[in-house]
């Protein structure tokens, strides 16, 4: 449930953003169709009896496509899959030895973008800047992928997805950037956007080590005016909040009060909610919440699900199904291994189990199946 930045304490620290790099000298192969069957979570070991999960029946037939992270091993090989929105037809859309992750669908169901991590060290990637993270994009298929380069790396700085990151028409993708210099010191970060071929990069926000802040997970409302985005603070403790955004950078707007310490914003096909998980990280009492975008009509959707001996659990990463009725989600633990997918109705109501794979089924976006 987190990318390794979005806990960037602001404070001089070597960590890597769940973003996405790659350099055209490092191979990556489809999958063969035989491959066997991930909201971004601290590890925890799963134990070996799990209490059932509230109103937990599976779901019945649902419409689109889901694309999502395996956590793979703690979180540092993660891999991206694609699913029918019903749990069926699941299949891995690329293998590598790589660490991909924050995936999202294009809005025509048929180009995936992603991020990719070449290395967890700081210190290797500004000894050699072909290592810092990349922004890649491939079809619904596996086919096609390629590097989204926001010339970033001449300046040590990582970019990558976290959020929707696909705007409504398809031509421009949202993503956060962290910039360090050869001291590996933090120097900037901010959210941007950029046209998917790989043009006119734009900054939107733009946060230093004295804002003691860092902006991230930034998705596009519907009408393609505005981002919604979480802004961690270094304050202590340290806290997230939910912000929207014009596109032009004007118009900042916080939406939910820092103590409830909202994250992965998710905002509704119909502009009227952004849904949200609280706190930012798993561990305490975590859960899904709406809110409108101007800060009323907070609500929490879910309540009471299972948890690990010691109390601690993880609700997160909330999508909306294309025609808004519903709400995906990841929690842990699962019934069979890291995490499960759920979806509910948008006021909560009708959970049930997506699916029941030894996956670890992270970080969703449910979309639209291509042509659908």
């Amino acid at each position: 449930m987190q990318s390794i930045a979005t806990r960037l304490p602001v404070v001089a620290v070597a960590l890597l953003v769940t973003a996405c790099a790659g350099s055209s000298s490092r191979a990556s192969t489809a999958p063969s169709p035989a491959a066997t069957p991930t909201a971004t979570a601290v590890a925890m070991a799963v134990p070996p009896s799990i209490a059932p999960i509230a109103s937990a029946s599976v779901a019945p037939k649902l419409d689109g496509q889901i694309v999502f992270d395996d956590v793979g091993d703690n979180f540092l090989h993660t891999q991206i899959w694609i699913e029918d929105a019903d749990g069926s037809n699941v299949r891995k859309l690329v293998s590598d030895d790589f660490t991909d992750s924050a995936v999202s669908l294009s809005p025509d169901g048929k180009m995936v973008v992603f991020y990719r991590q070449y290395t967890d060290s700081l210190e290797a990637w500004i000894a050699d800047p072909s290592l810092i993270g990349a922004i890649m994009v491939m079809k619904v298929d596996g086919s096609g992928l390629h590097e989204i380069d926001t010339g970033g790396r001449a300046k040590l700085c990582d970019a990558g997805p976290e959020g929707d990151a696909w705007s409504p028409d398809g031509r421009r993708i949202a993503y956060a950037r962290f910039c360090f210099d050869k001291a590996g010191t933090f120097v900037e970060n901010g959210i941007w956007t950029i046209n998917a071929d790989g043009t006119d990069a734009r900054r939107i926000t733009r946060t230093t080590p004295s804002s003691h802040a860092v902006d991230h997970n930034a998705g596009w409302s519907p009408d393609g005016k505005h981002l919604a985005f979480a802004r961690i603070t270094s304050e202590t403790p340290e806290l997230s909040a939910i912000f929207t955004v014009a596109i032009d950078g004007k118009g900042l707007r916080q939406v939910t009060p820092g103590k409830l310490d909202a994250n992965d914003p998710d905002w509704s096909p119909d502009g009227s909610l952004i849904a949200f998980n609280s706190p930012a990280e798993p561990g305490g009492d975590q859960n899904i919440y709406t809110i409108h975008p101007d800060g009323t009509g907070l609500a929490q959707l879910t309540k009471g699900l299972s948890t690990y001996p010691d109390g601690g659990q993880g609700t997160y990463h909330p999508s909306w199904s294309p025609d808004g009725t519903k709400i995906l989600f990841s929690h842990n633990p699962s019934t069979g291994g890291f995490a499960d997918f759920f979806v509910m109705n948008r006021d909560g109501s009708d959970l049930h189990v997506l699916t029941l794979t030894a996956l670890g089924e992270n970080h969703a976006h449910w979309g639209r199946s291509p042509g659908g």
